[in-house]
């Protein structure tokens, strides 16, 4: 019987270590993933939820308002306060505002209605269509965020969910 070296045993120890740190790894992350997932499907109900409520404070608009006003305005929606302590979750597609030639400095084209009383305010959803129509721009909810890209990217995304 042959003797294993000193090097050869600790090159085994070390192999074996890897393996373990792998495979805990492999575990580590998948527990993660599933986490993610669950918080994603979560947040997706609540911000479904969200945009059919009528905001409590309108948005009053400034005159010169840009995208990126539209943007800090949905984060700080007073009704999802309790749901998002640290803000509304926005995404802004950025391939999506190219696409549909605008930039979060572009100005806003439209300006919405002012609602007589508060009981006809629009919903959350309502008035982001209002606002990003005339933009060629779309408001979605999509992997626990509220998404702002292209129309066209929306309705491509809402054409393969129907289909799945």
């Amino acid at each position: 019987m042959k003797r294993l070296h000193l090097p050869t045993l600790l090159l085994l120890a070390l192999i074996a270590g890897l393996g373990y740190f792998a495979v805990e790894g492999q575990r580590r992350e998948a527990r993660l993933r599933a986490a993610l997932a669950m918080y994603q499907a979560r947040a997706g109900r609540d911000l479904d939820w969200v945009m059919t409520q009528r905001p409590v404070t309108p948005w009053e608009r400034p005159q010169d308002a840009c995208l990126r006003d539209v943007v800090r305005w949905i984060r700080e929606v007073p009704s999802a306060v309790r749901m998002f302590p640290r803000g509304v979750p926005v995404l802004v597609d950025t391939e999506g505002l190219r696409e549909a030639g605008q930039t979060l400095d572009s100005r806003l084209t439209a300006l919405p209605p002012e609602p007589v009383s508060a009981a006809v305010e629009p919903r959350l959803r309502e008035r982001l269509w209002i606002i990003l129509d005339p933009l060629g721009l779309a408001a979605e909810v999509r992997g626990g965020s509220i998404v702002i890209t292209s129309r066209a990217r929306a309705q491509e995304k809402a054409g393969a969910d129907d289909t799945e």
